[in-house]
This record gives structure tokens, C-alpha cells and sequence, in this order.
């Protein structure tokens, strides 16, 4: 993911493993507020807030982190399988929104999304620009197919 060597931005990994570790963190709330969810009738109190909300804000804000911080790494590389990478993208754009949607964090994820078009627009002479520009778009596109058929981001499990 990050590419670490002997001129890696010292700041900029600190910043990736933080990053990581608050991802990390976030799913690991989840998890843990889930497994007591299972034998508890909480469905909207504090156990509620921690897996559905606060674990989902914490775990998407860490890889959302991970993955600025990637792209900022590698903006300026040219990709050598630009097929492959095309196919990963576009599987990258339909999980961001389909997580975000069934995590139930739409608006904070298509935060994300449009700060991807802006910087795919921005740098779509690079490879890296042309491959976030893709992910954001499918991505966008998924939000806004949503937000028109159900008139918001309802979680796709409540439907």
C-alpha cells in the first residue's frame, strides 16, 4: 500500500500507521460492541452507538486517512499495469460506497468521494490522478443513485 524506503517522507508515514492504528481501533469497537449486541436487547442505547456509529466514524476516518495518505505517496508514479489497476479501482469505488451506505456513514463517505473527484480532476494527467478519478466517480455515482431512489442513504440491510 504505502511504499517505504530510504527517502520515504518520515512525517507522512508517521502519519499512515496513526492512521492505521485509528482504523484499526475503530473496527476493533465494532466488533467488540457487535459480540455484545448478540447477547443483549440493545438496540438503539449505548451498545448501538458504539458498533453502528462510533465504531463505523473512527473505522472509516482511519482507512479514509490510510488511503489519502497513500495516494499523496504515490501521486507521482506511473502505474505499469494501468488494466489491472483500472479493475482495482473500480472494485475500490464500489466498496467505499456500498460500506458507506450499509455502515451507515453515507454523508462522511461521500465526503470522501468528492475530495477523490476534486483530487482526480485536479490530477487526471497522472495515473494516480486518472485512477482516483474512476473510484470516486463509480462511487458518486452509487450515492447519487441511492439518494434518488430511497430519497436518502438508507442502510441497504433496512430495506
Amino acid at each position: 500500500m504505502l511504499v517505504i524506503h530510504r527517502k520515504s517522507n518520515k512525517k507522512l508515514l508517521l502519519c499512515f500507521f496513526i492512521s492505521t492504528l485509528i482504523y484499526v481501533e475503530g473496527h476493533g469497537i465494532h466488533l467488540a460492541a457487535n459480540a455484545i449486541a448478540r447477547d443483549t436487547e440493545d438496540t438503539q442505547g449505548s451498545i448501538f452507538f458504539f458498533d453502528e456509529q462510533l465504531g463505523h466514524y473512527i473505522w472509516y476516518g482511519g482507512l479514509g486517512a490510510a488511503l489519502i495518505i497513500t495516494i499523496i505517496s504515490i501521486r507521482n508514479y506511473k502505474i505499469k499495469s494501468m488494466g489491472i489497476a483500472v479493475i482495482l479501482v473500480i472494485f475500490n469505488g464500489i466498496t467505499w460506497a456500498t460500506n458507506g451506505l450499509e455502515g451507515g456513514t453515507a454523508i462522511f463517505s461521500l465526503a470522501f468521494t468528492i475530495a477523490g473527484l476534486i483530487f482526480g480532476i485536479s490530477n487526471k494527467s497522472t495515473d494516480i490522478g486518472k485512477l482516483v478519478l474512476i473510484a470516486s466517480l463509480l462511487s458518486s455515482l452509487i450515492f447519487t443513485y441511492w439518494a434518488i431512489r430511497y430519497s436518502g442513504f438508507p442502510q441497504p440491510s433496512s430495506l
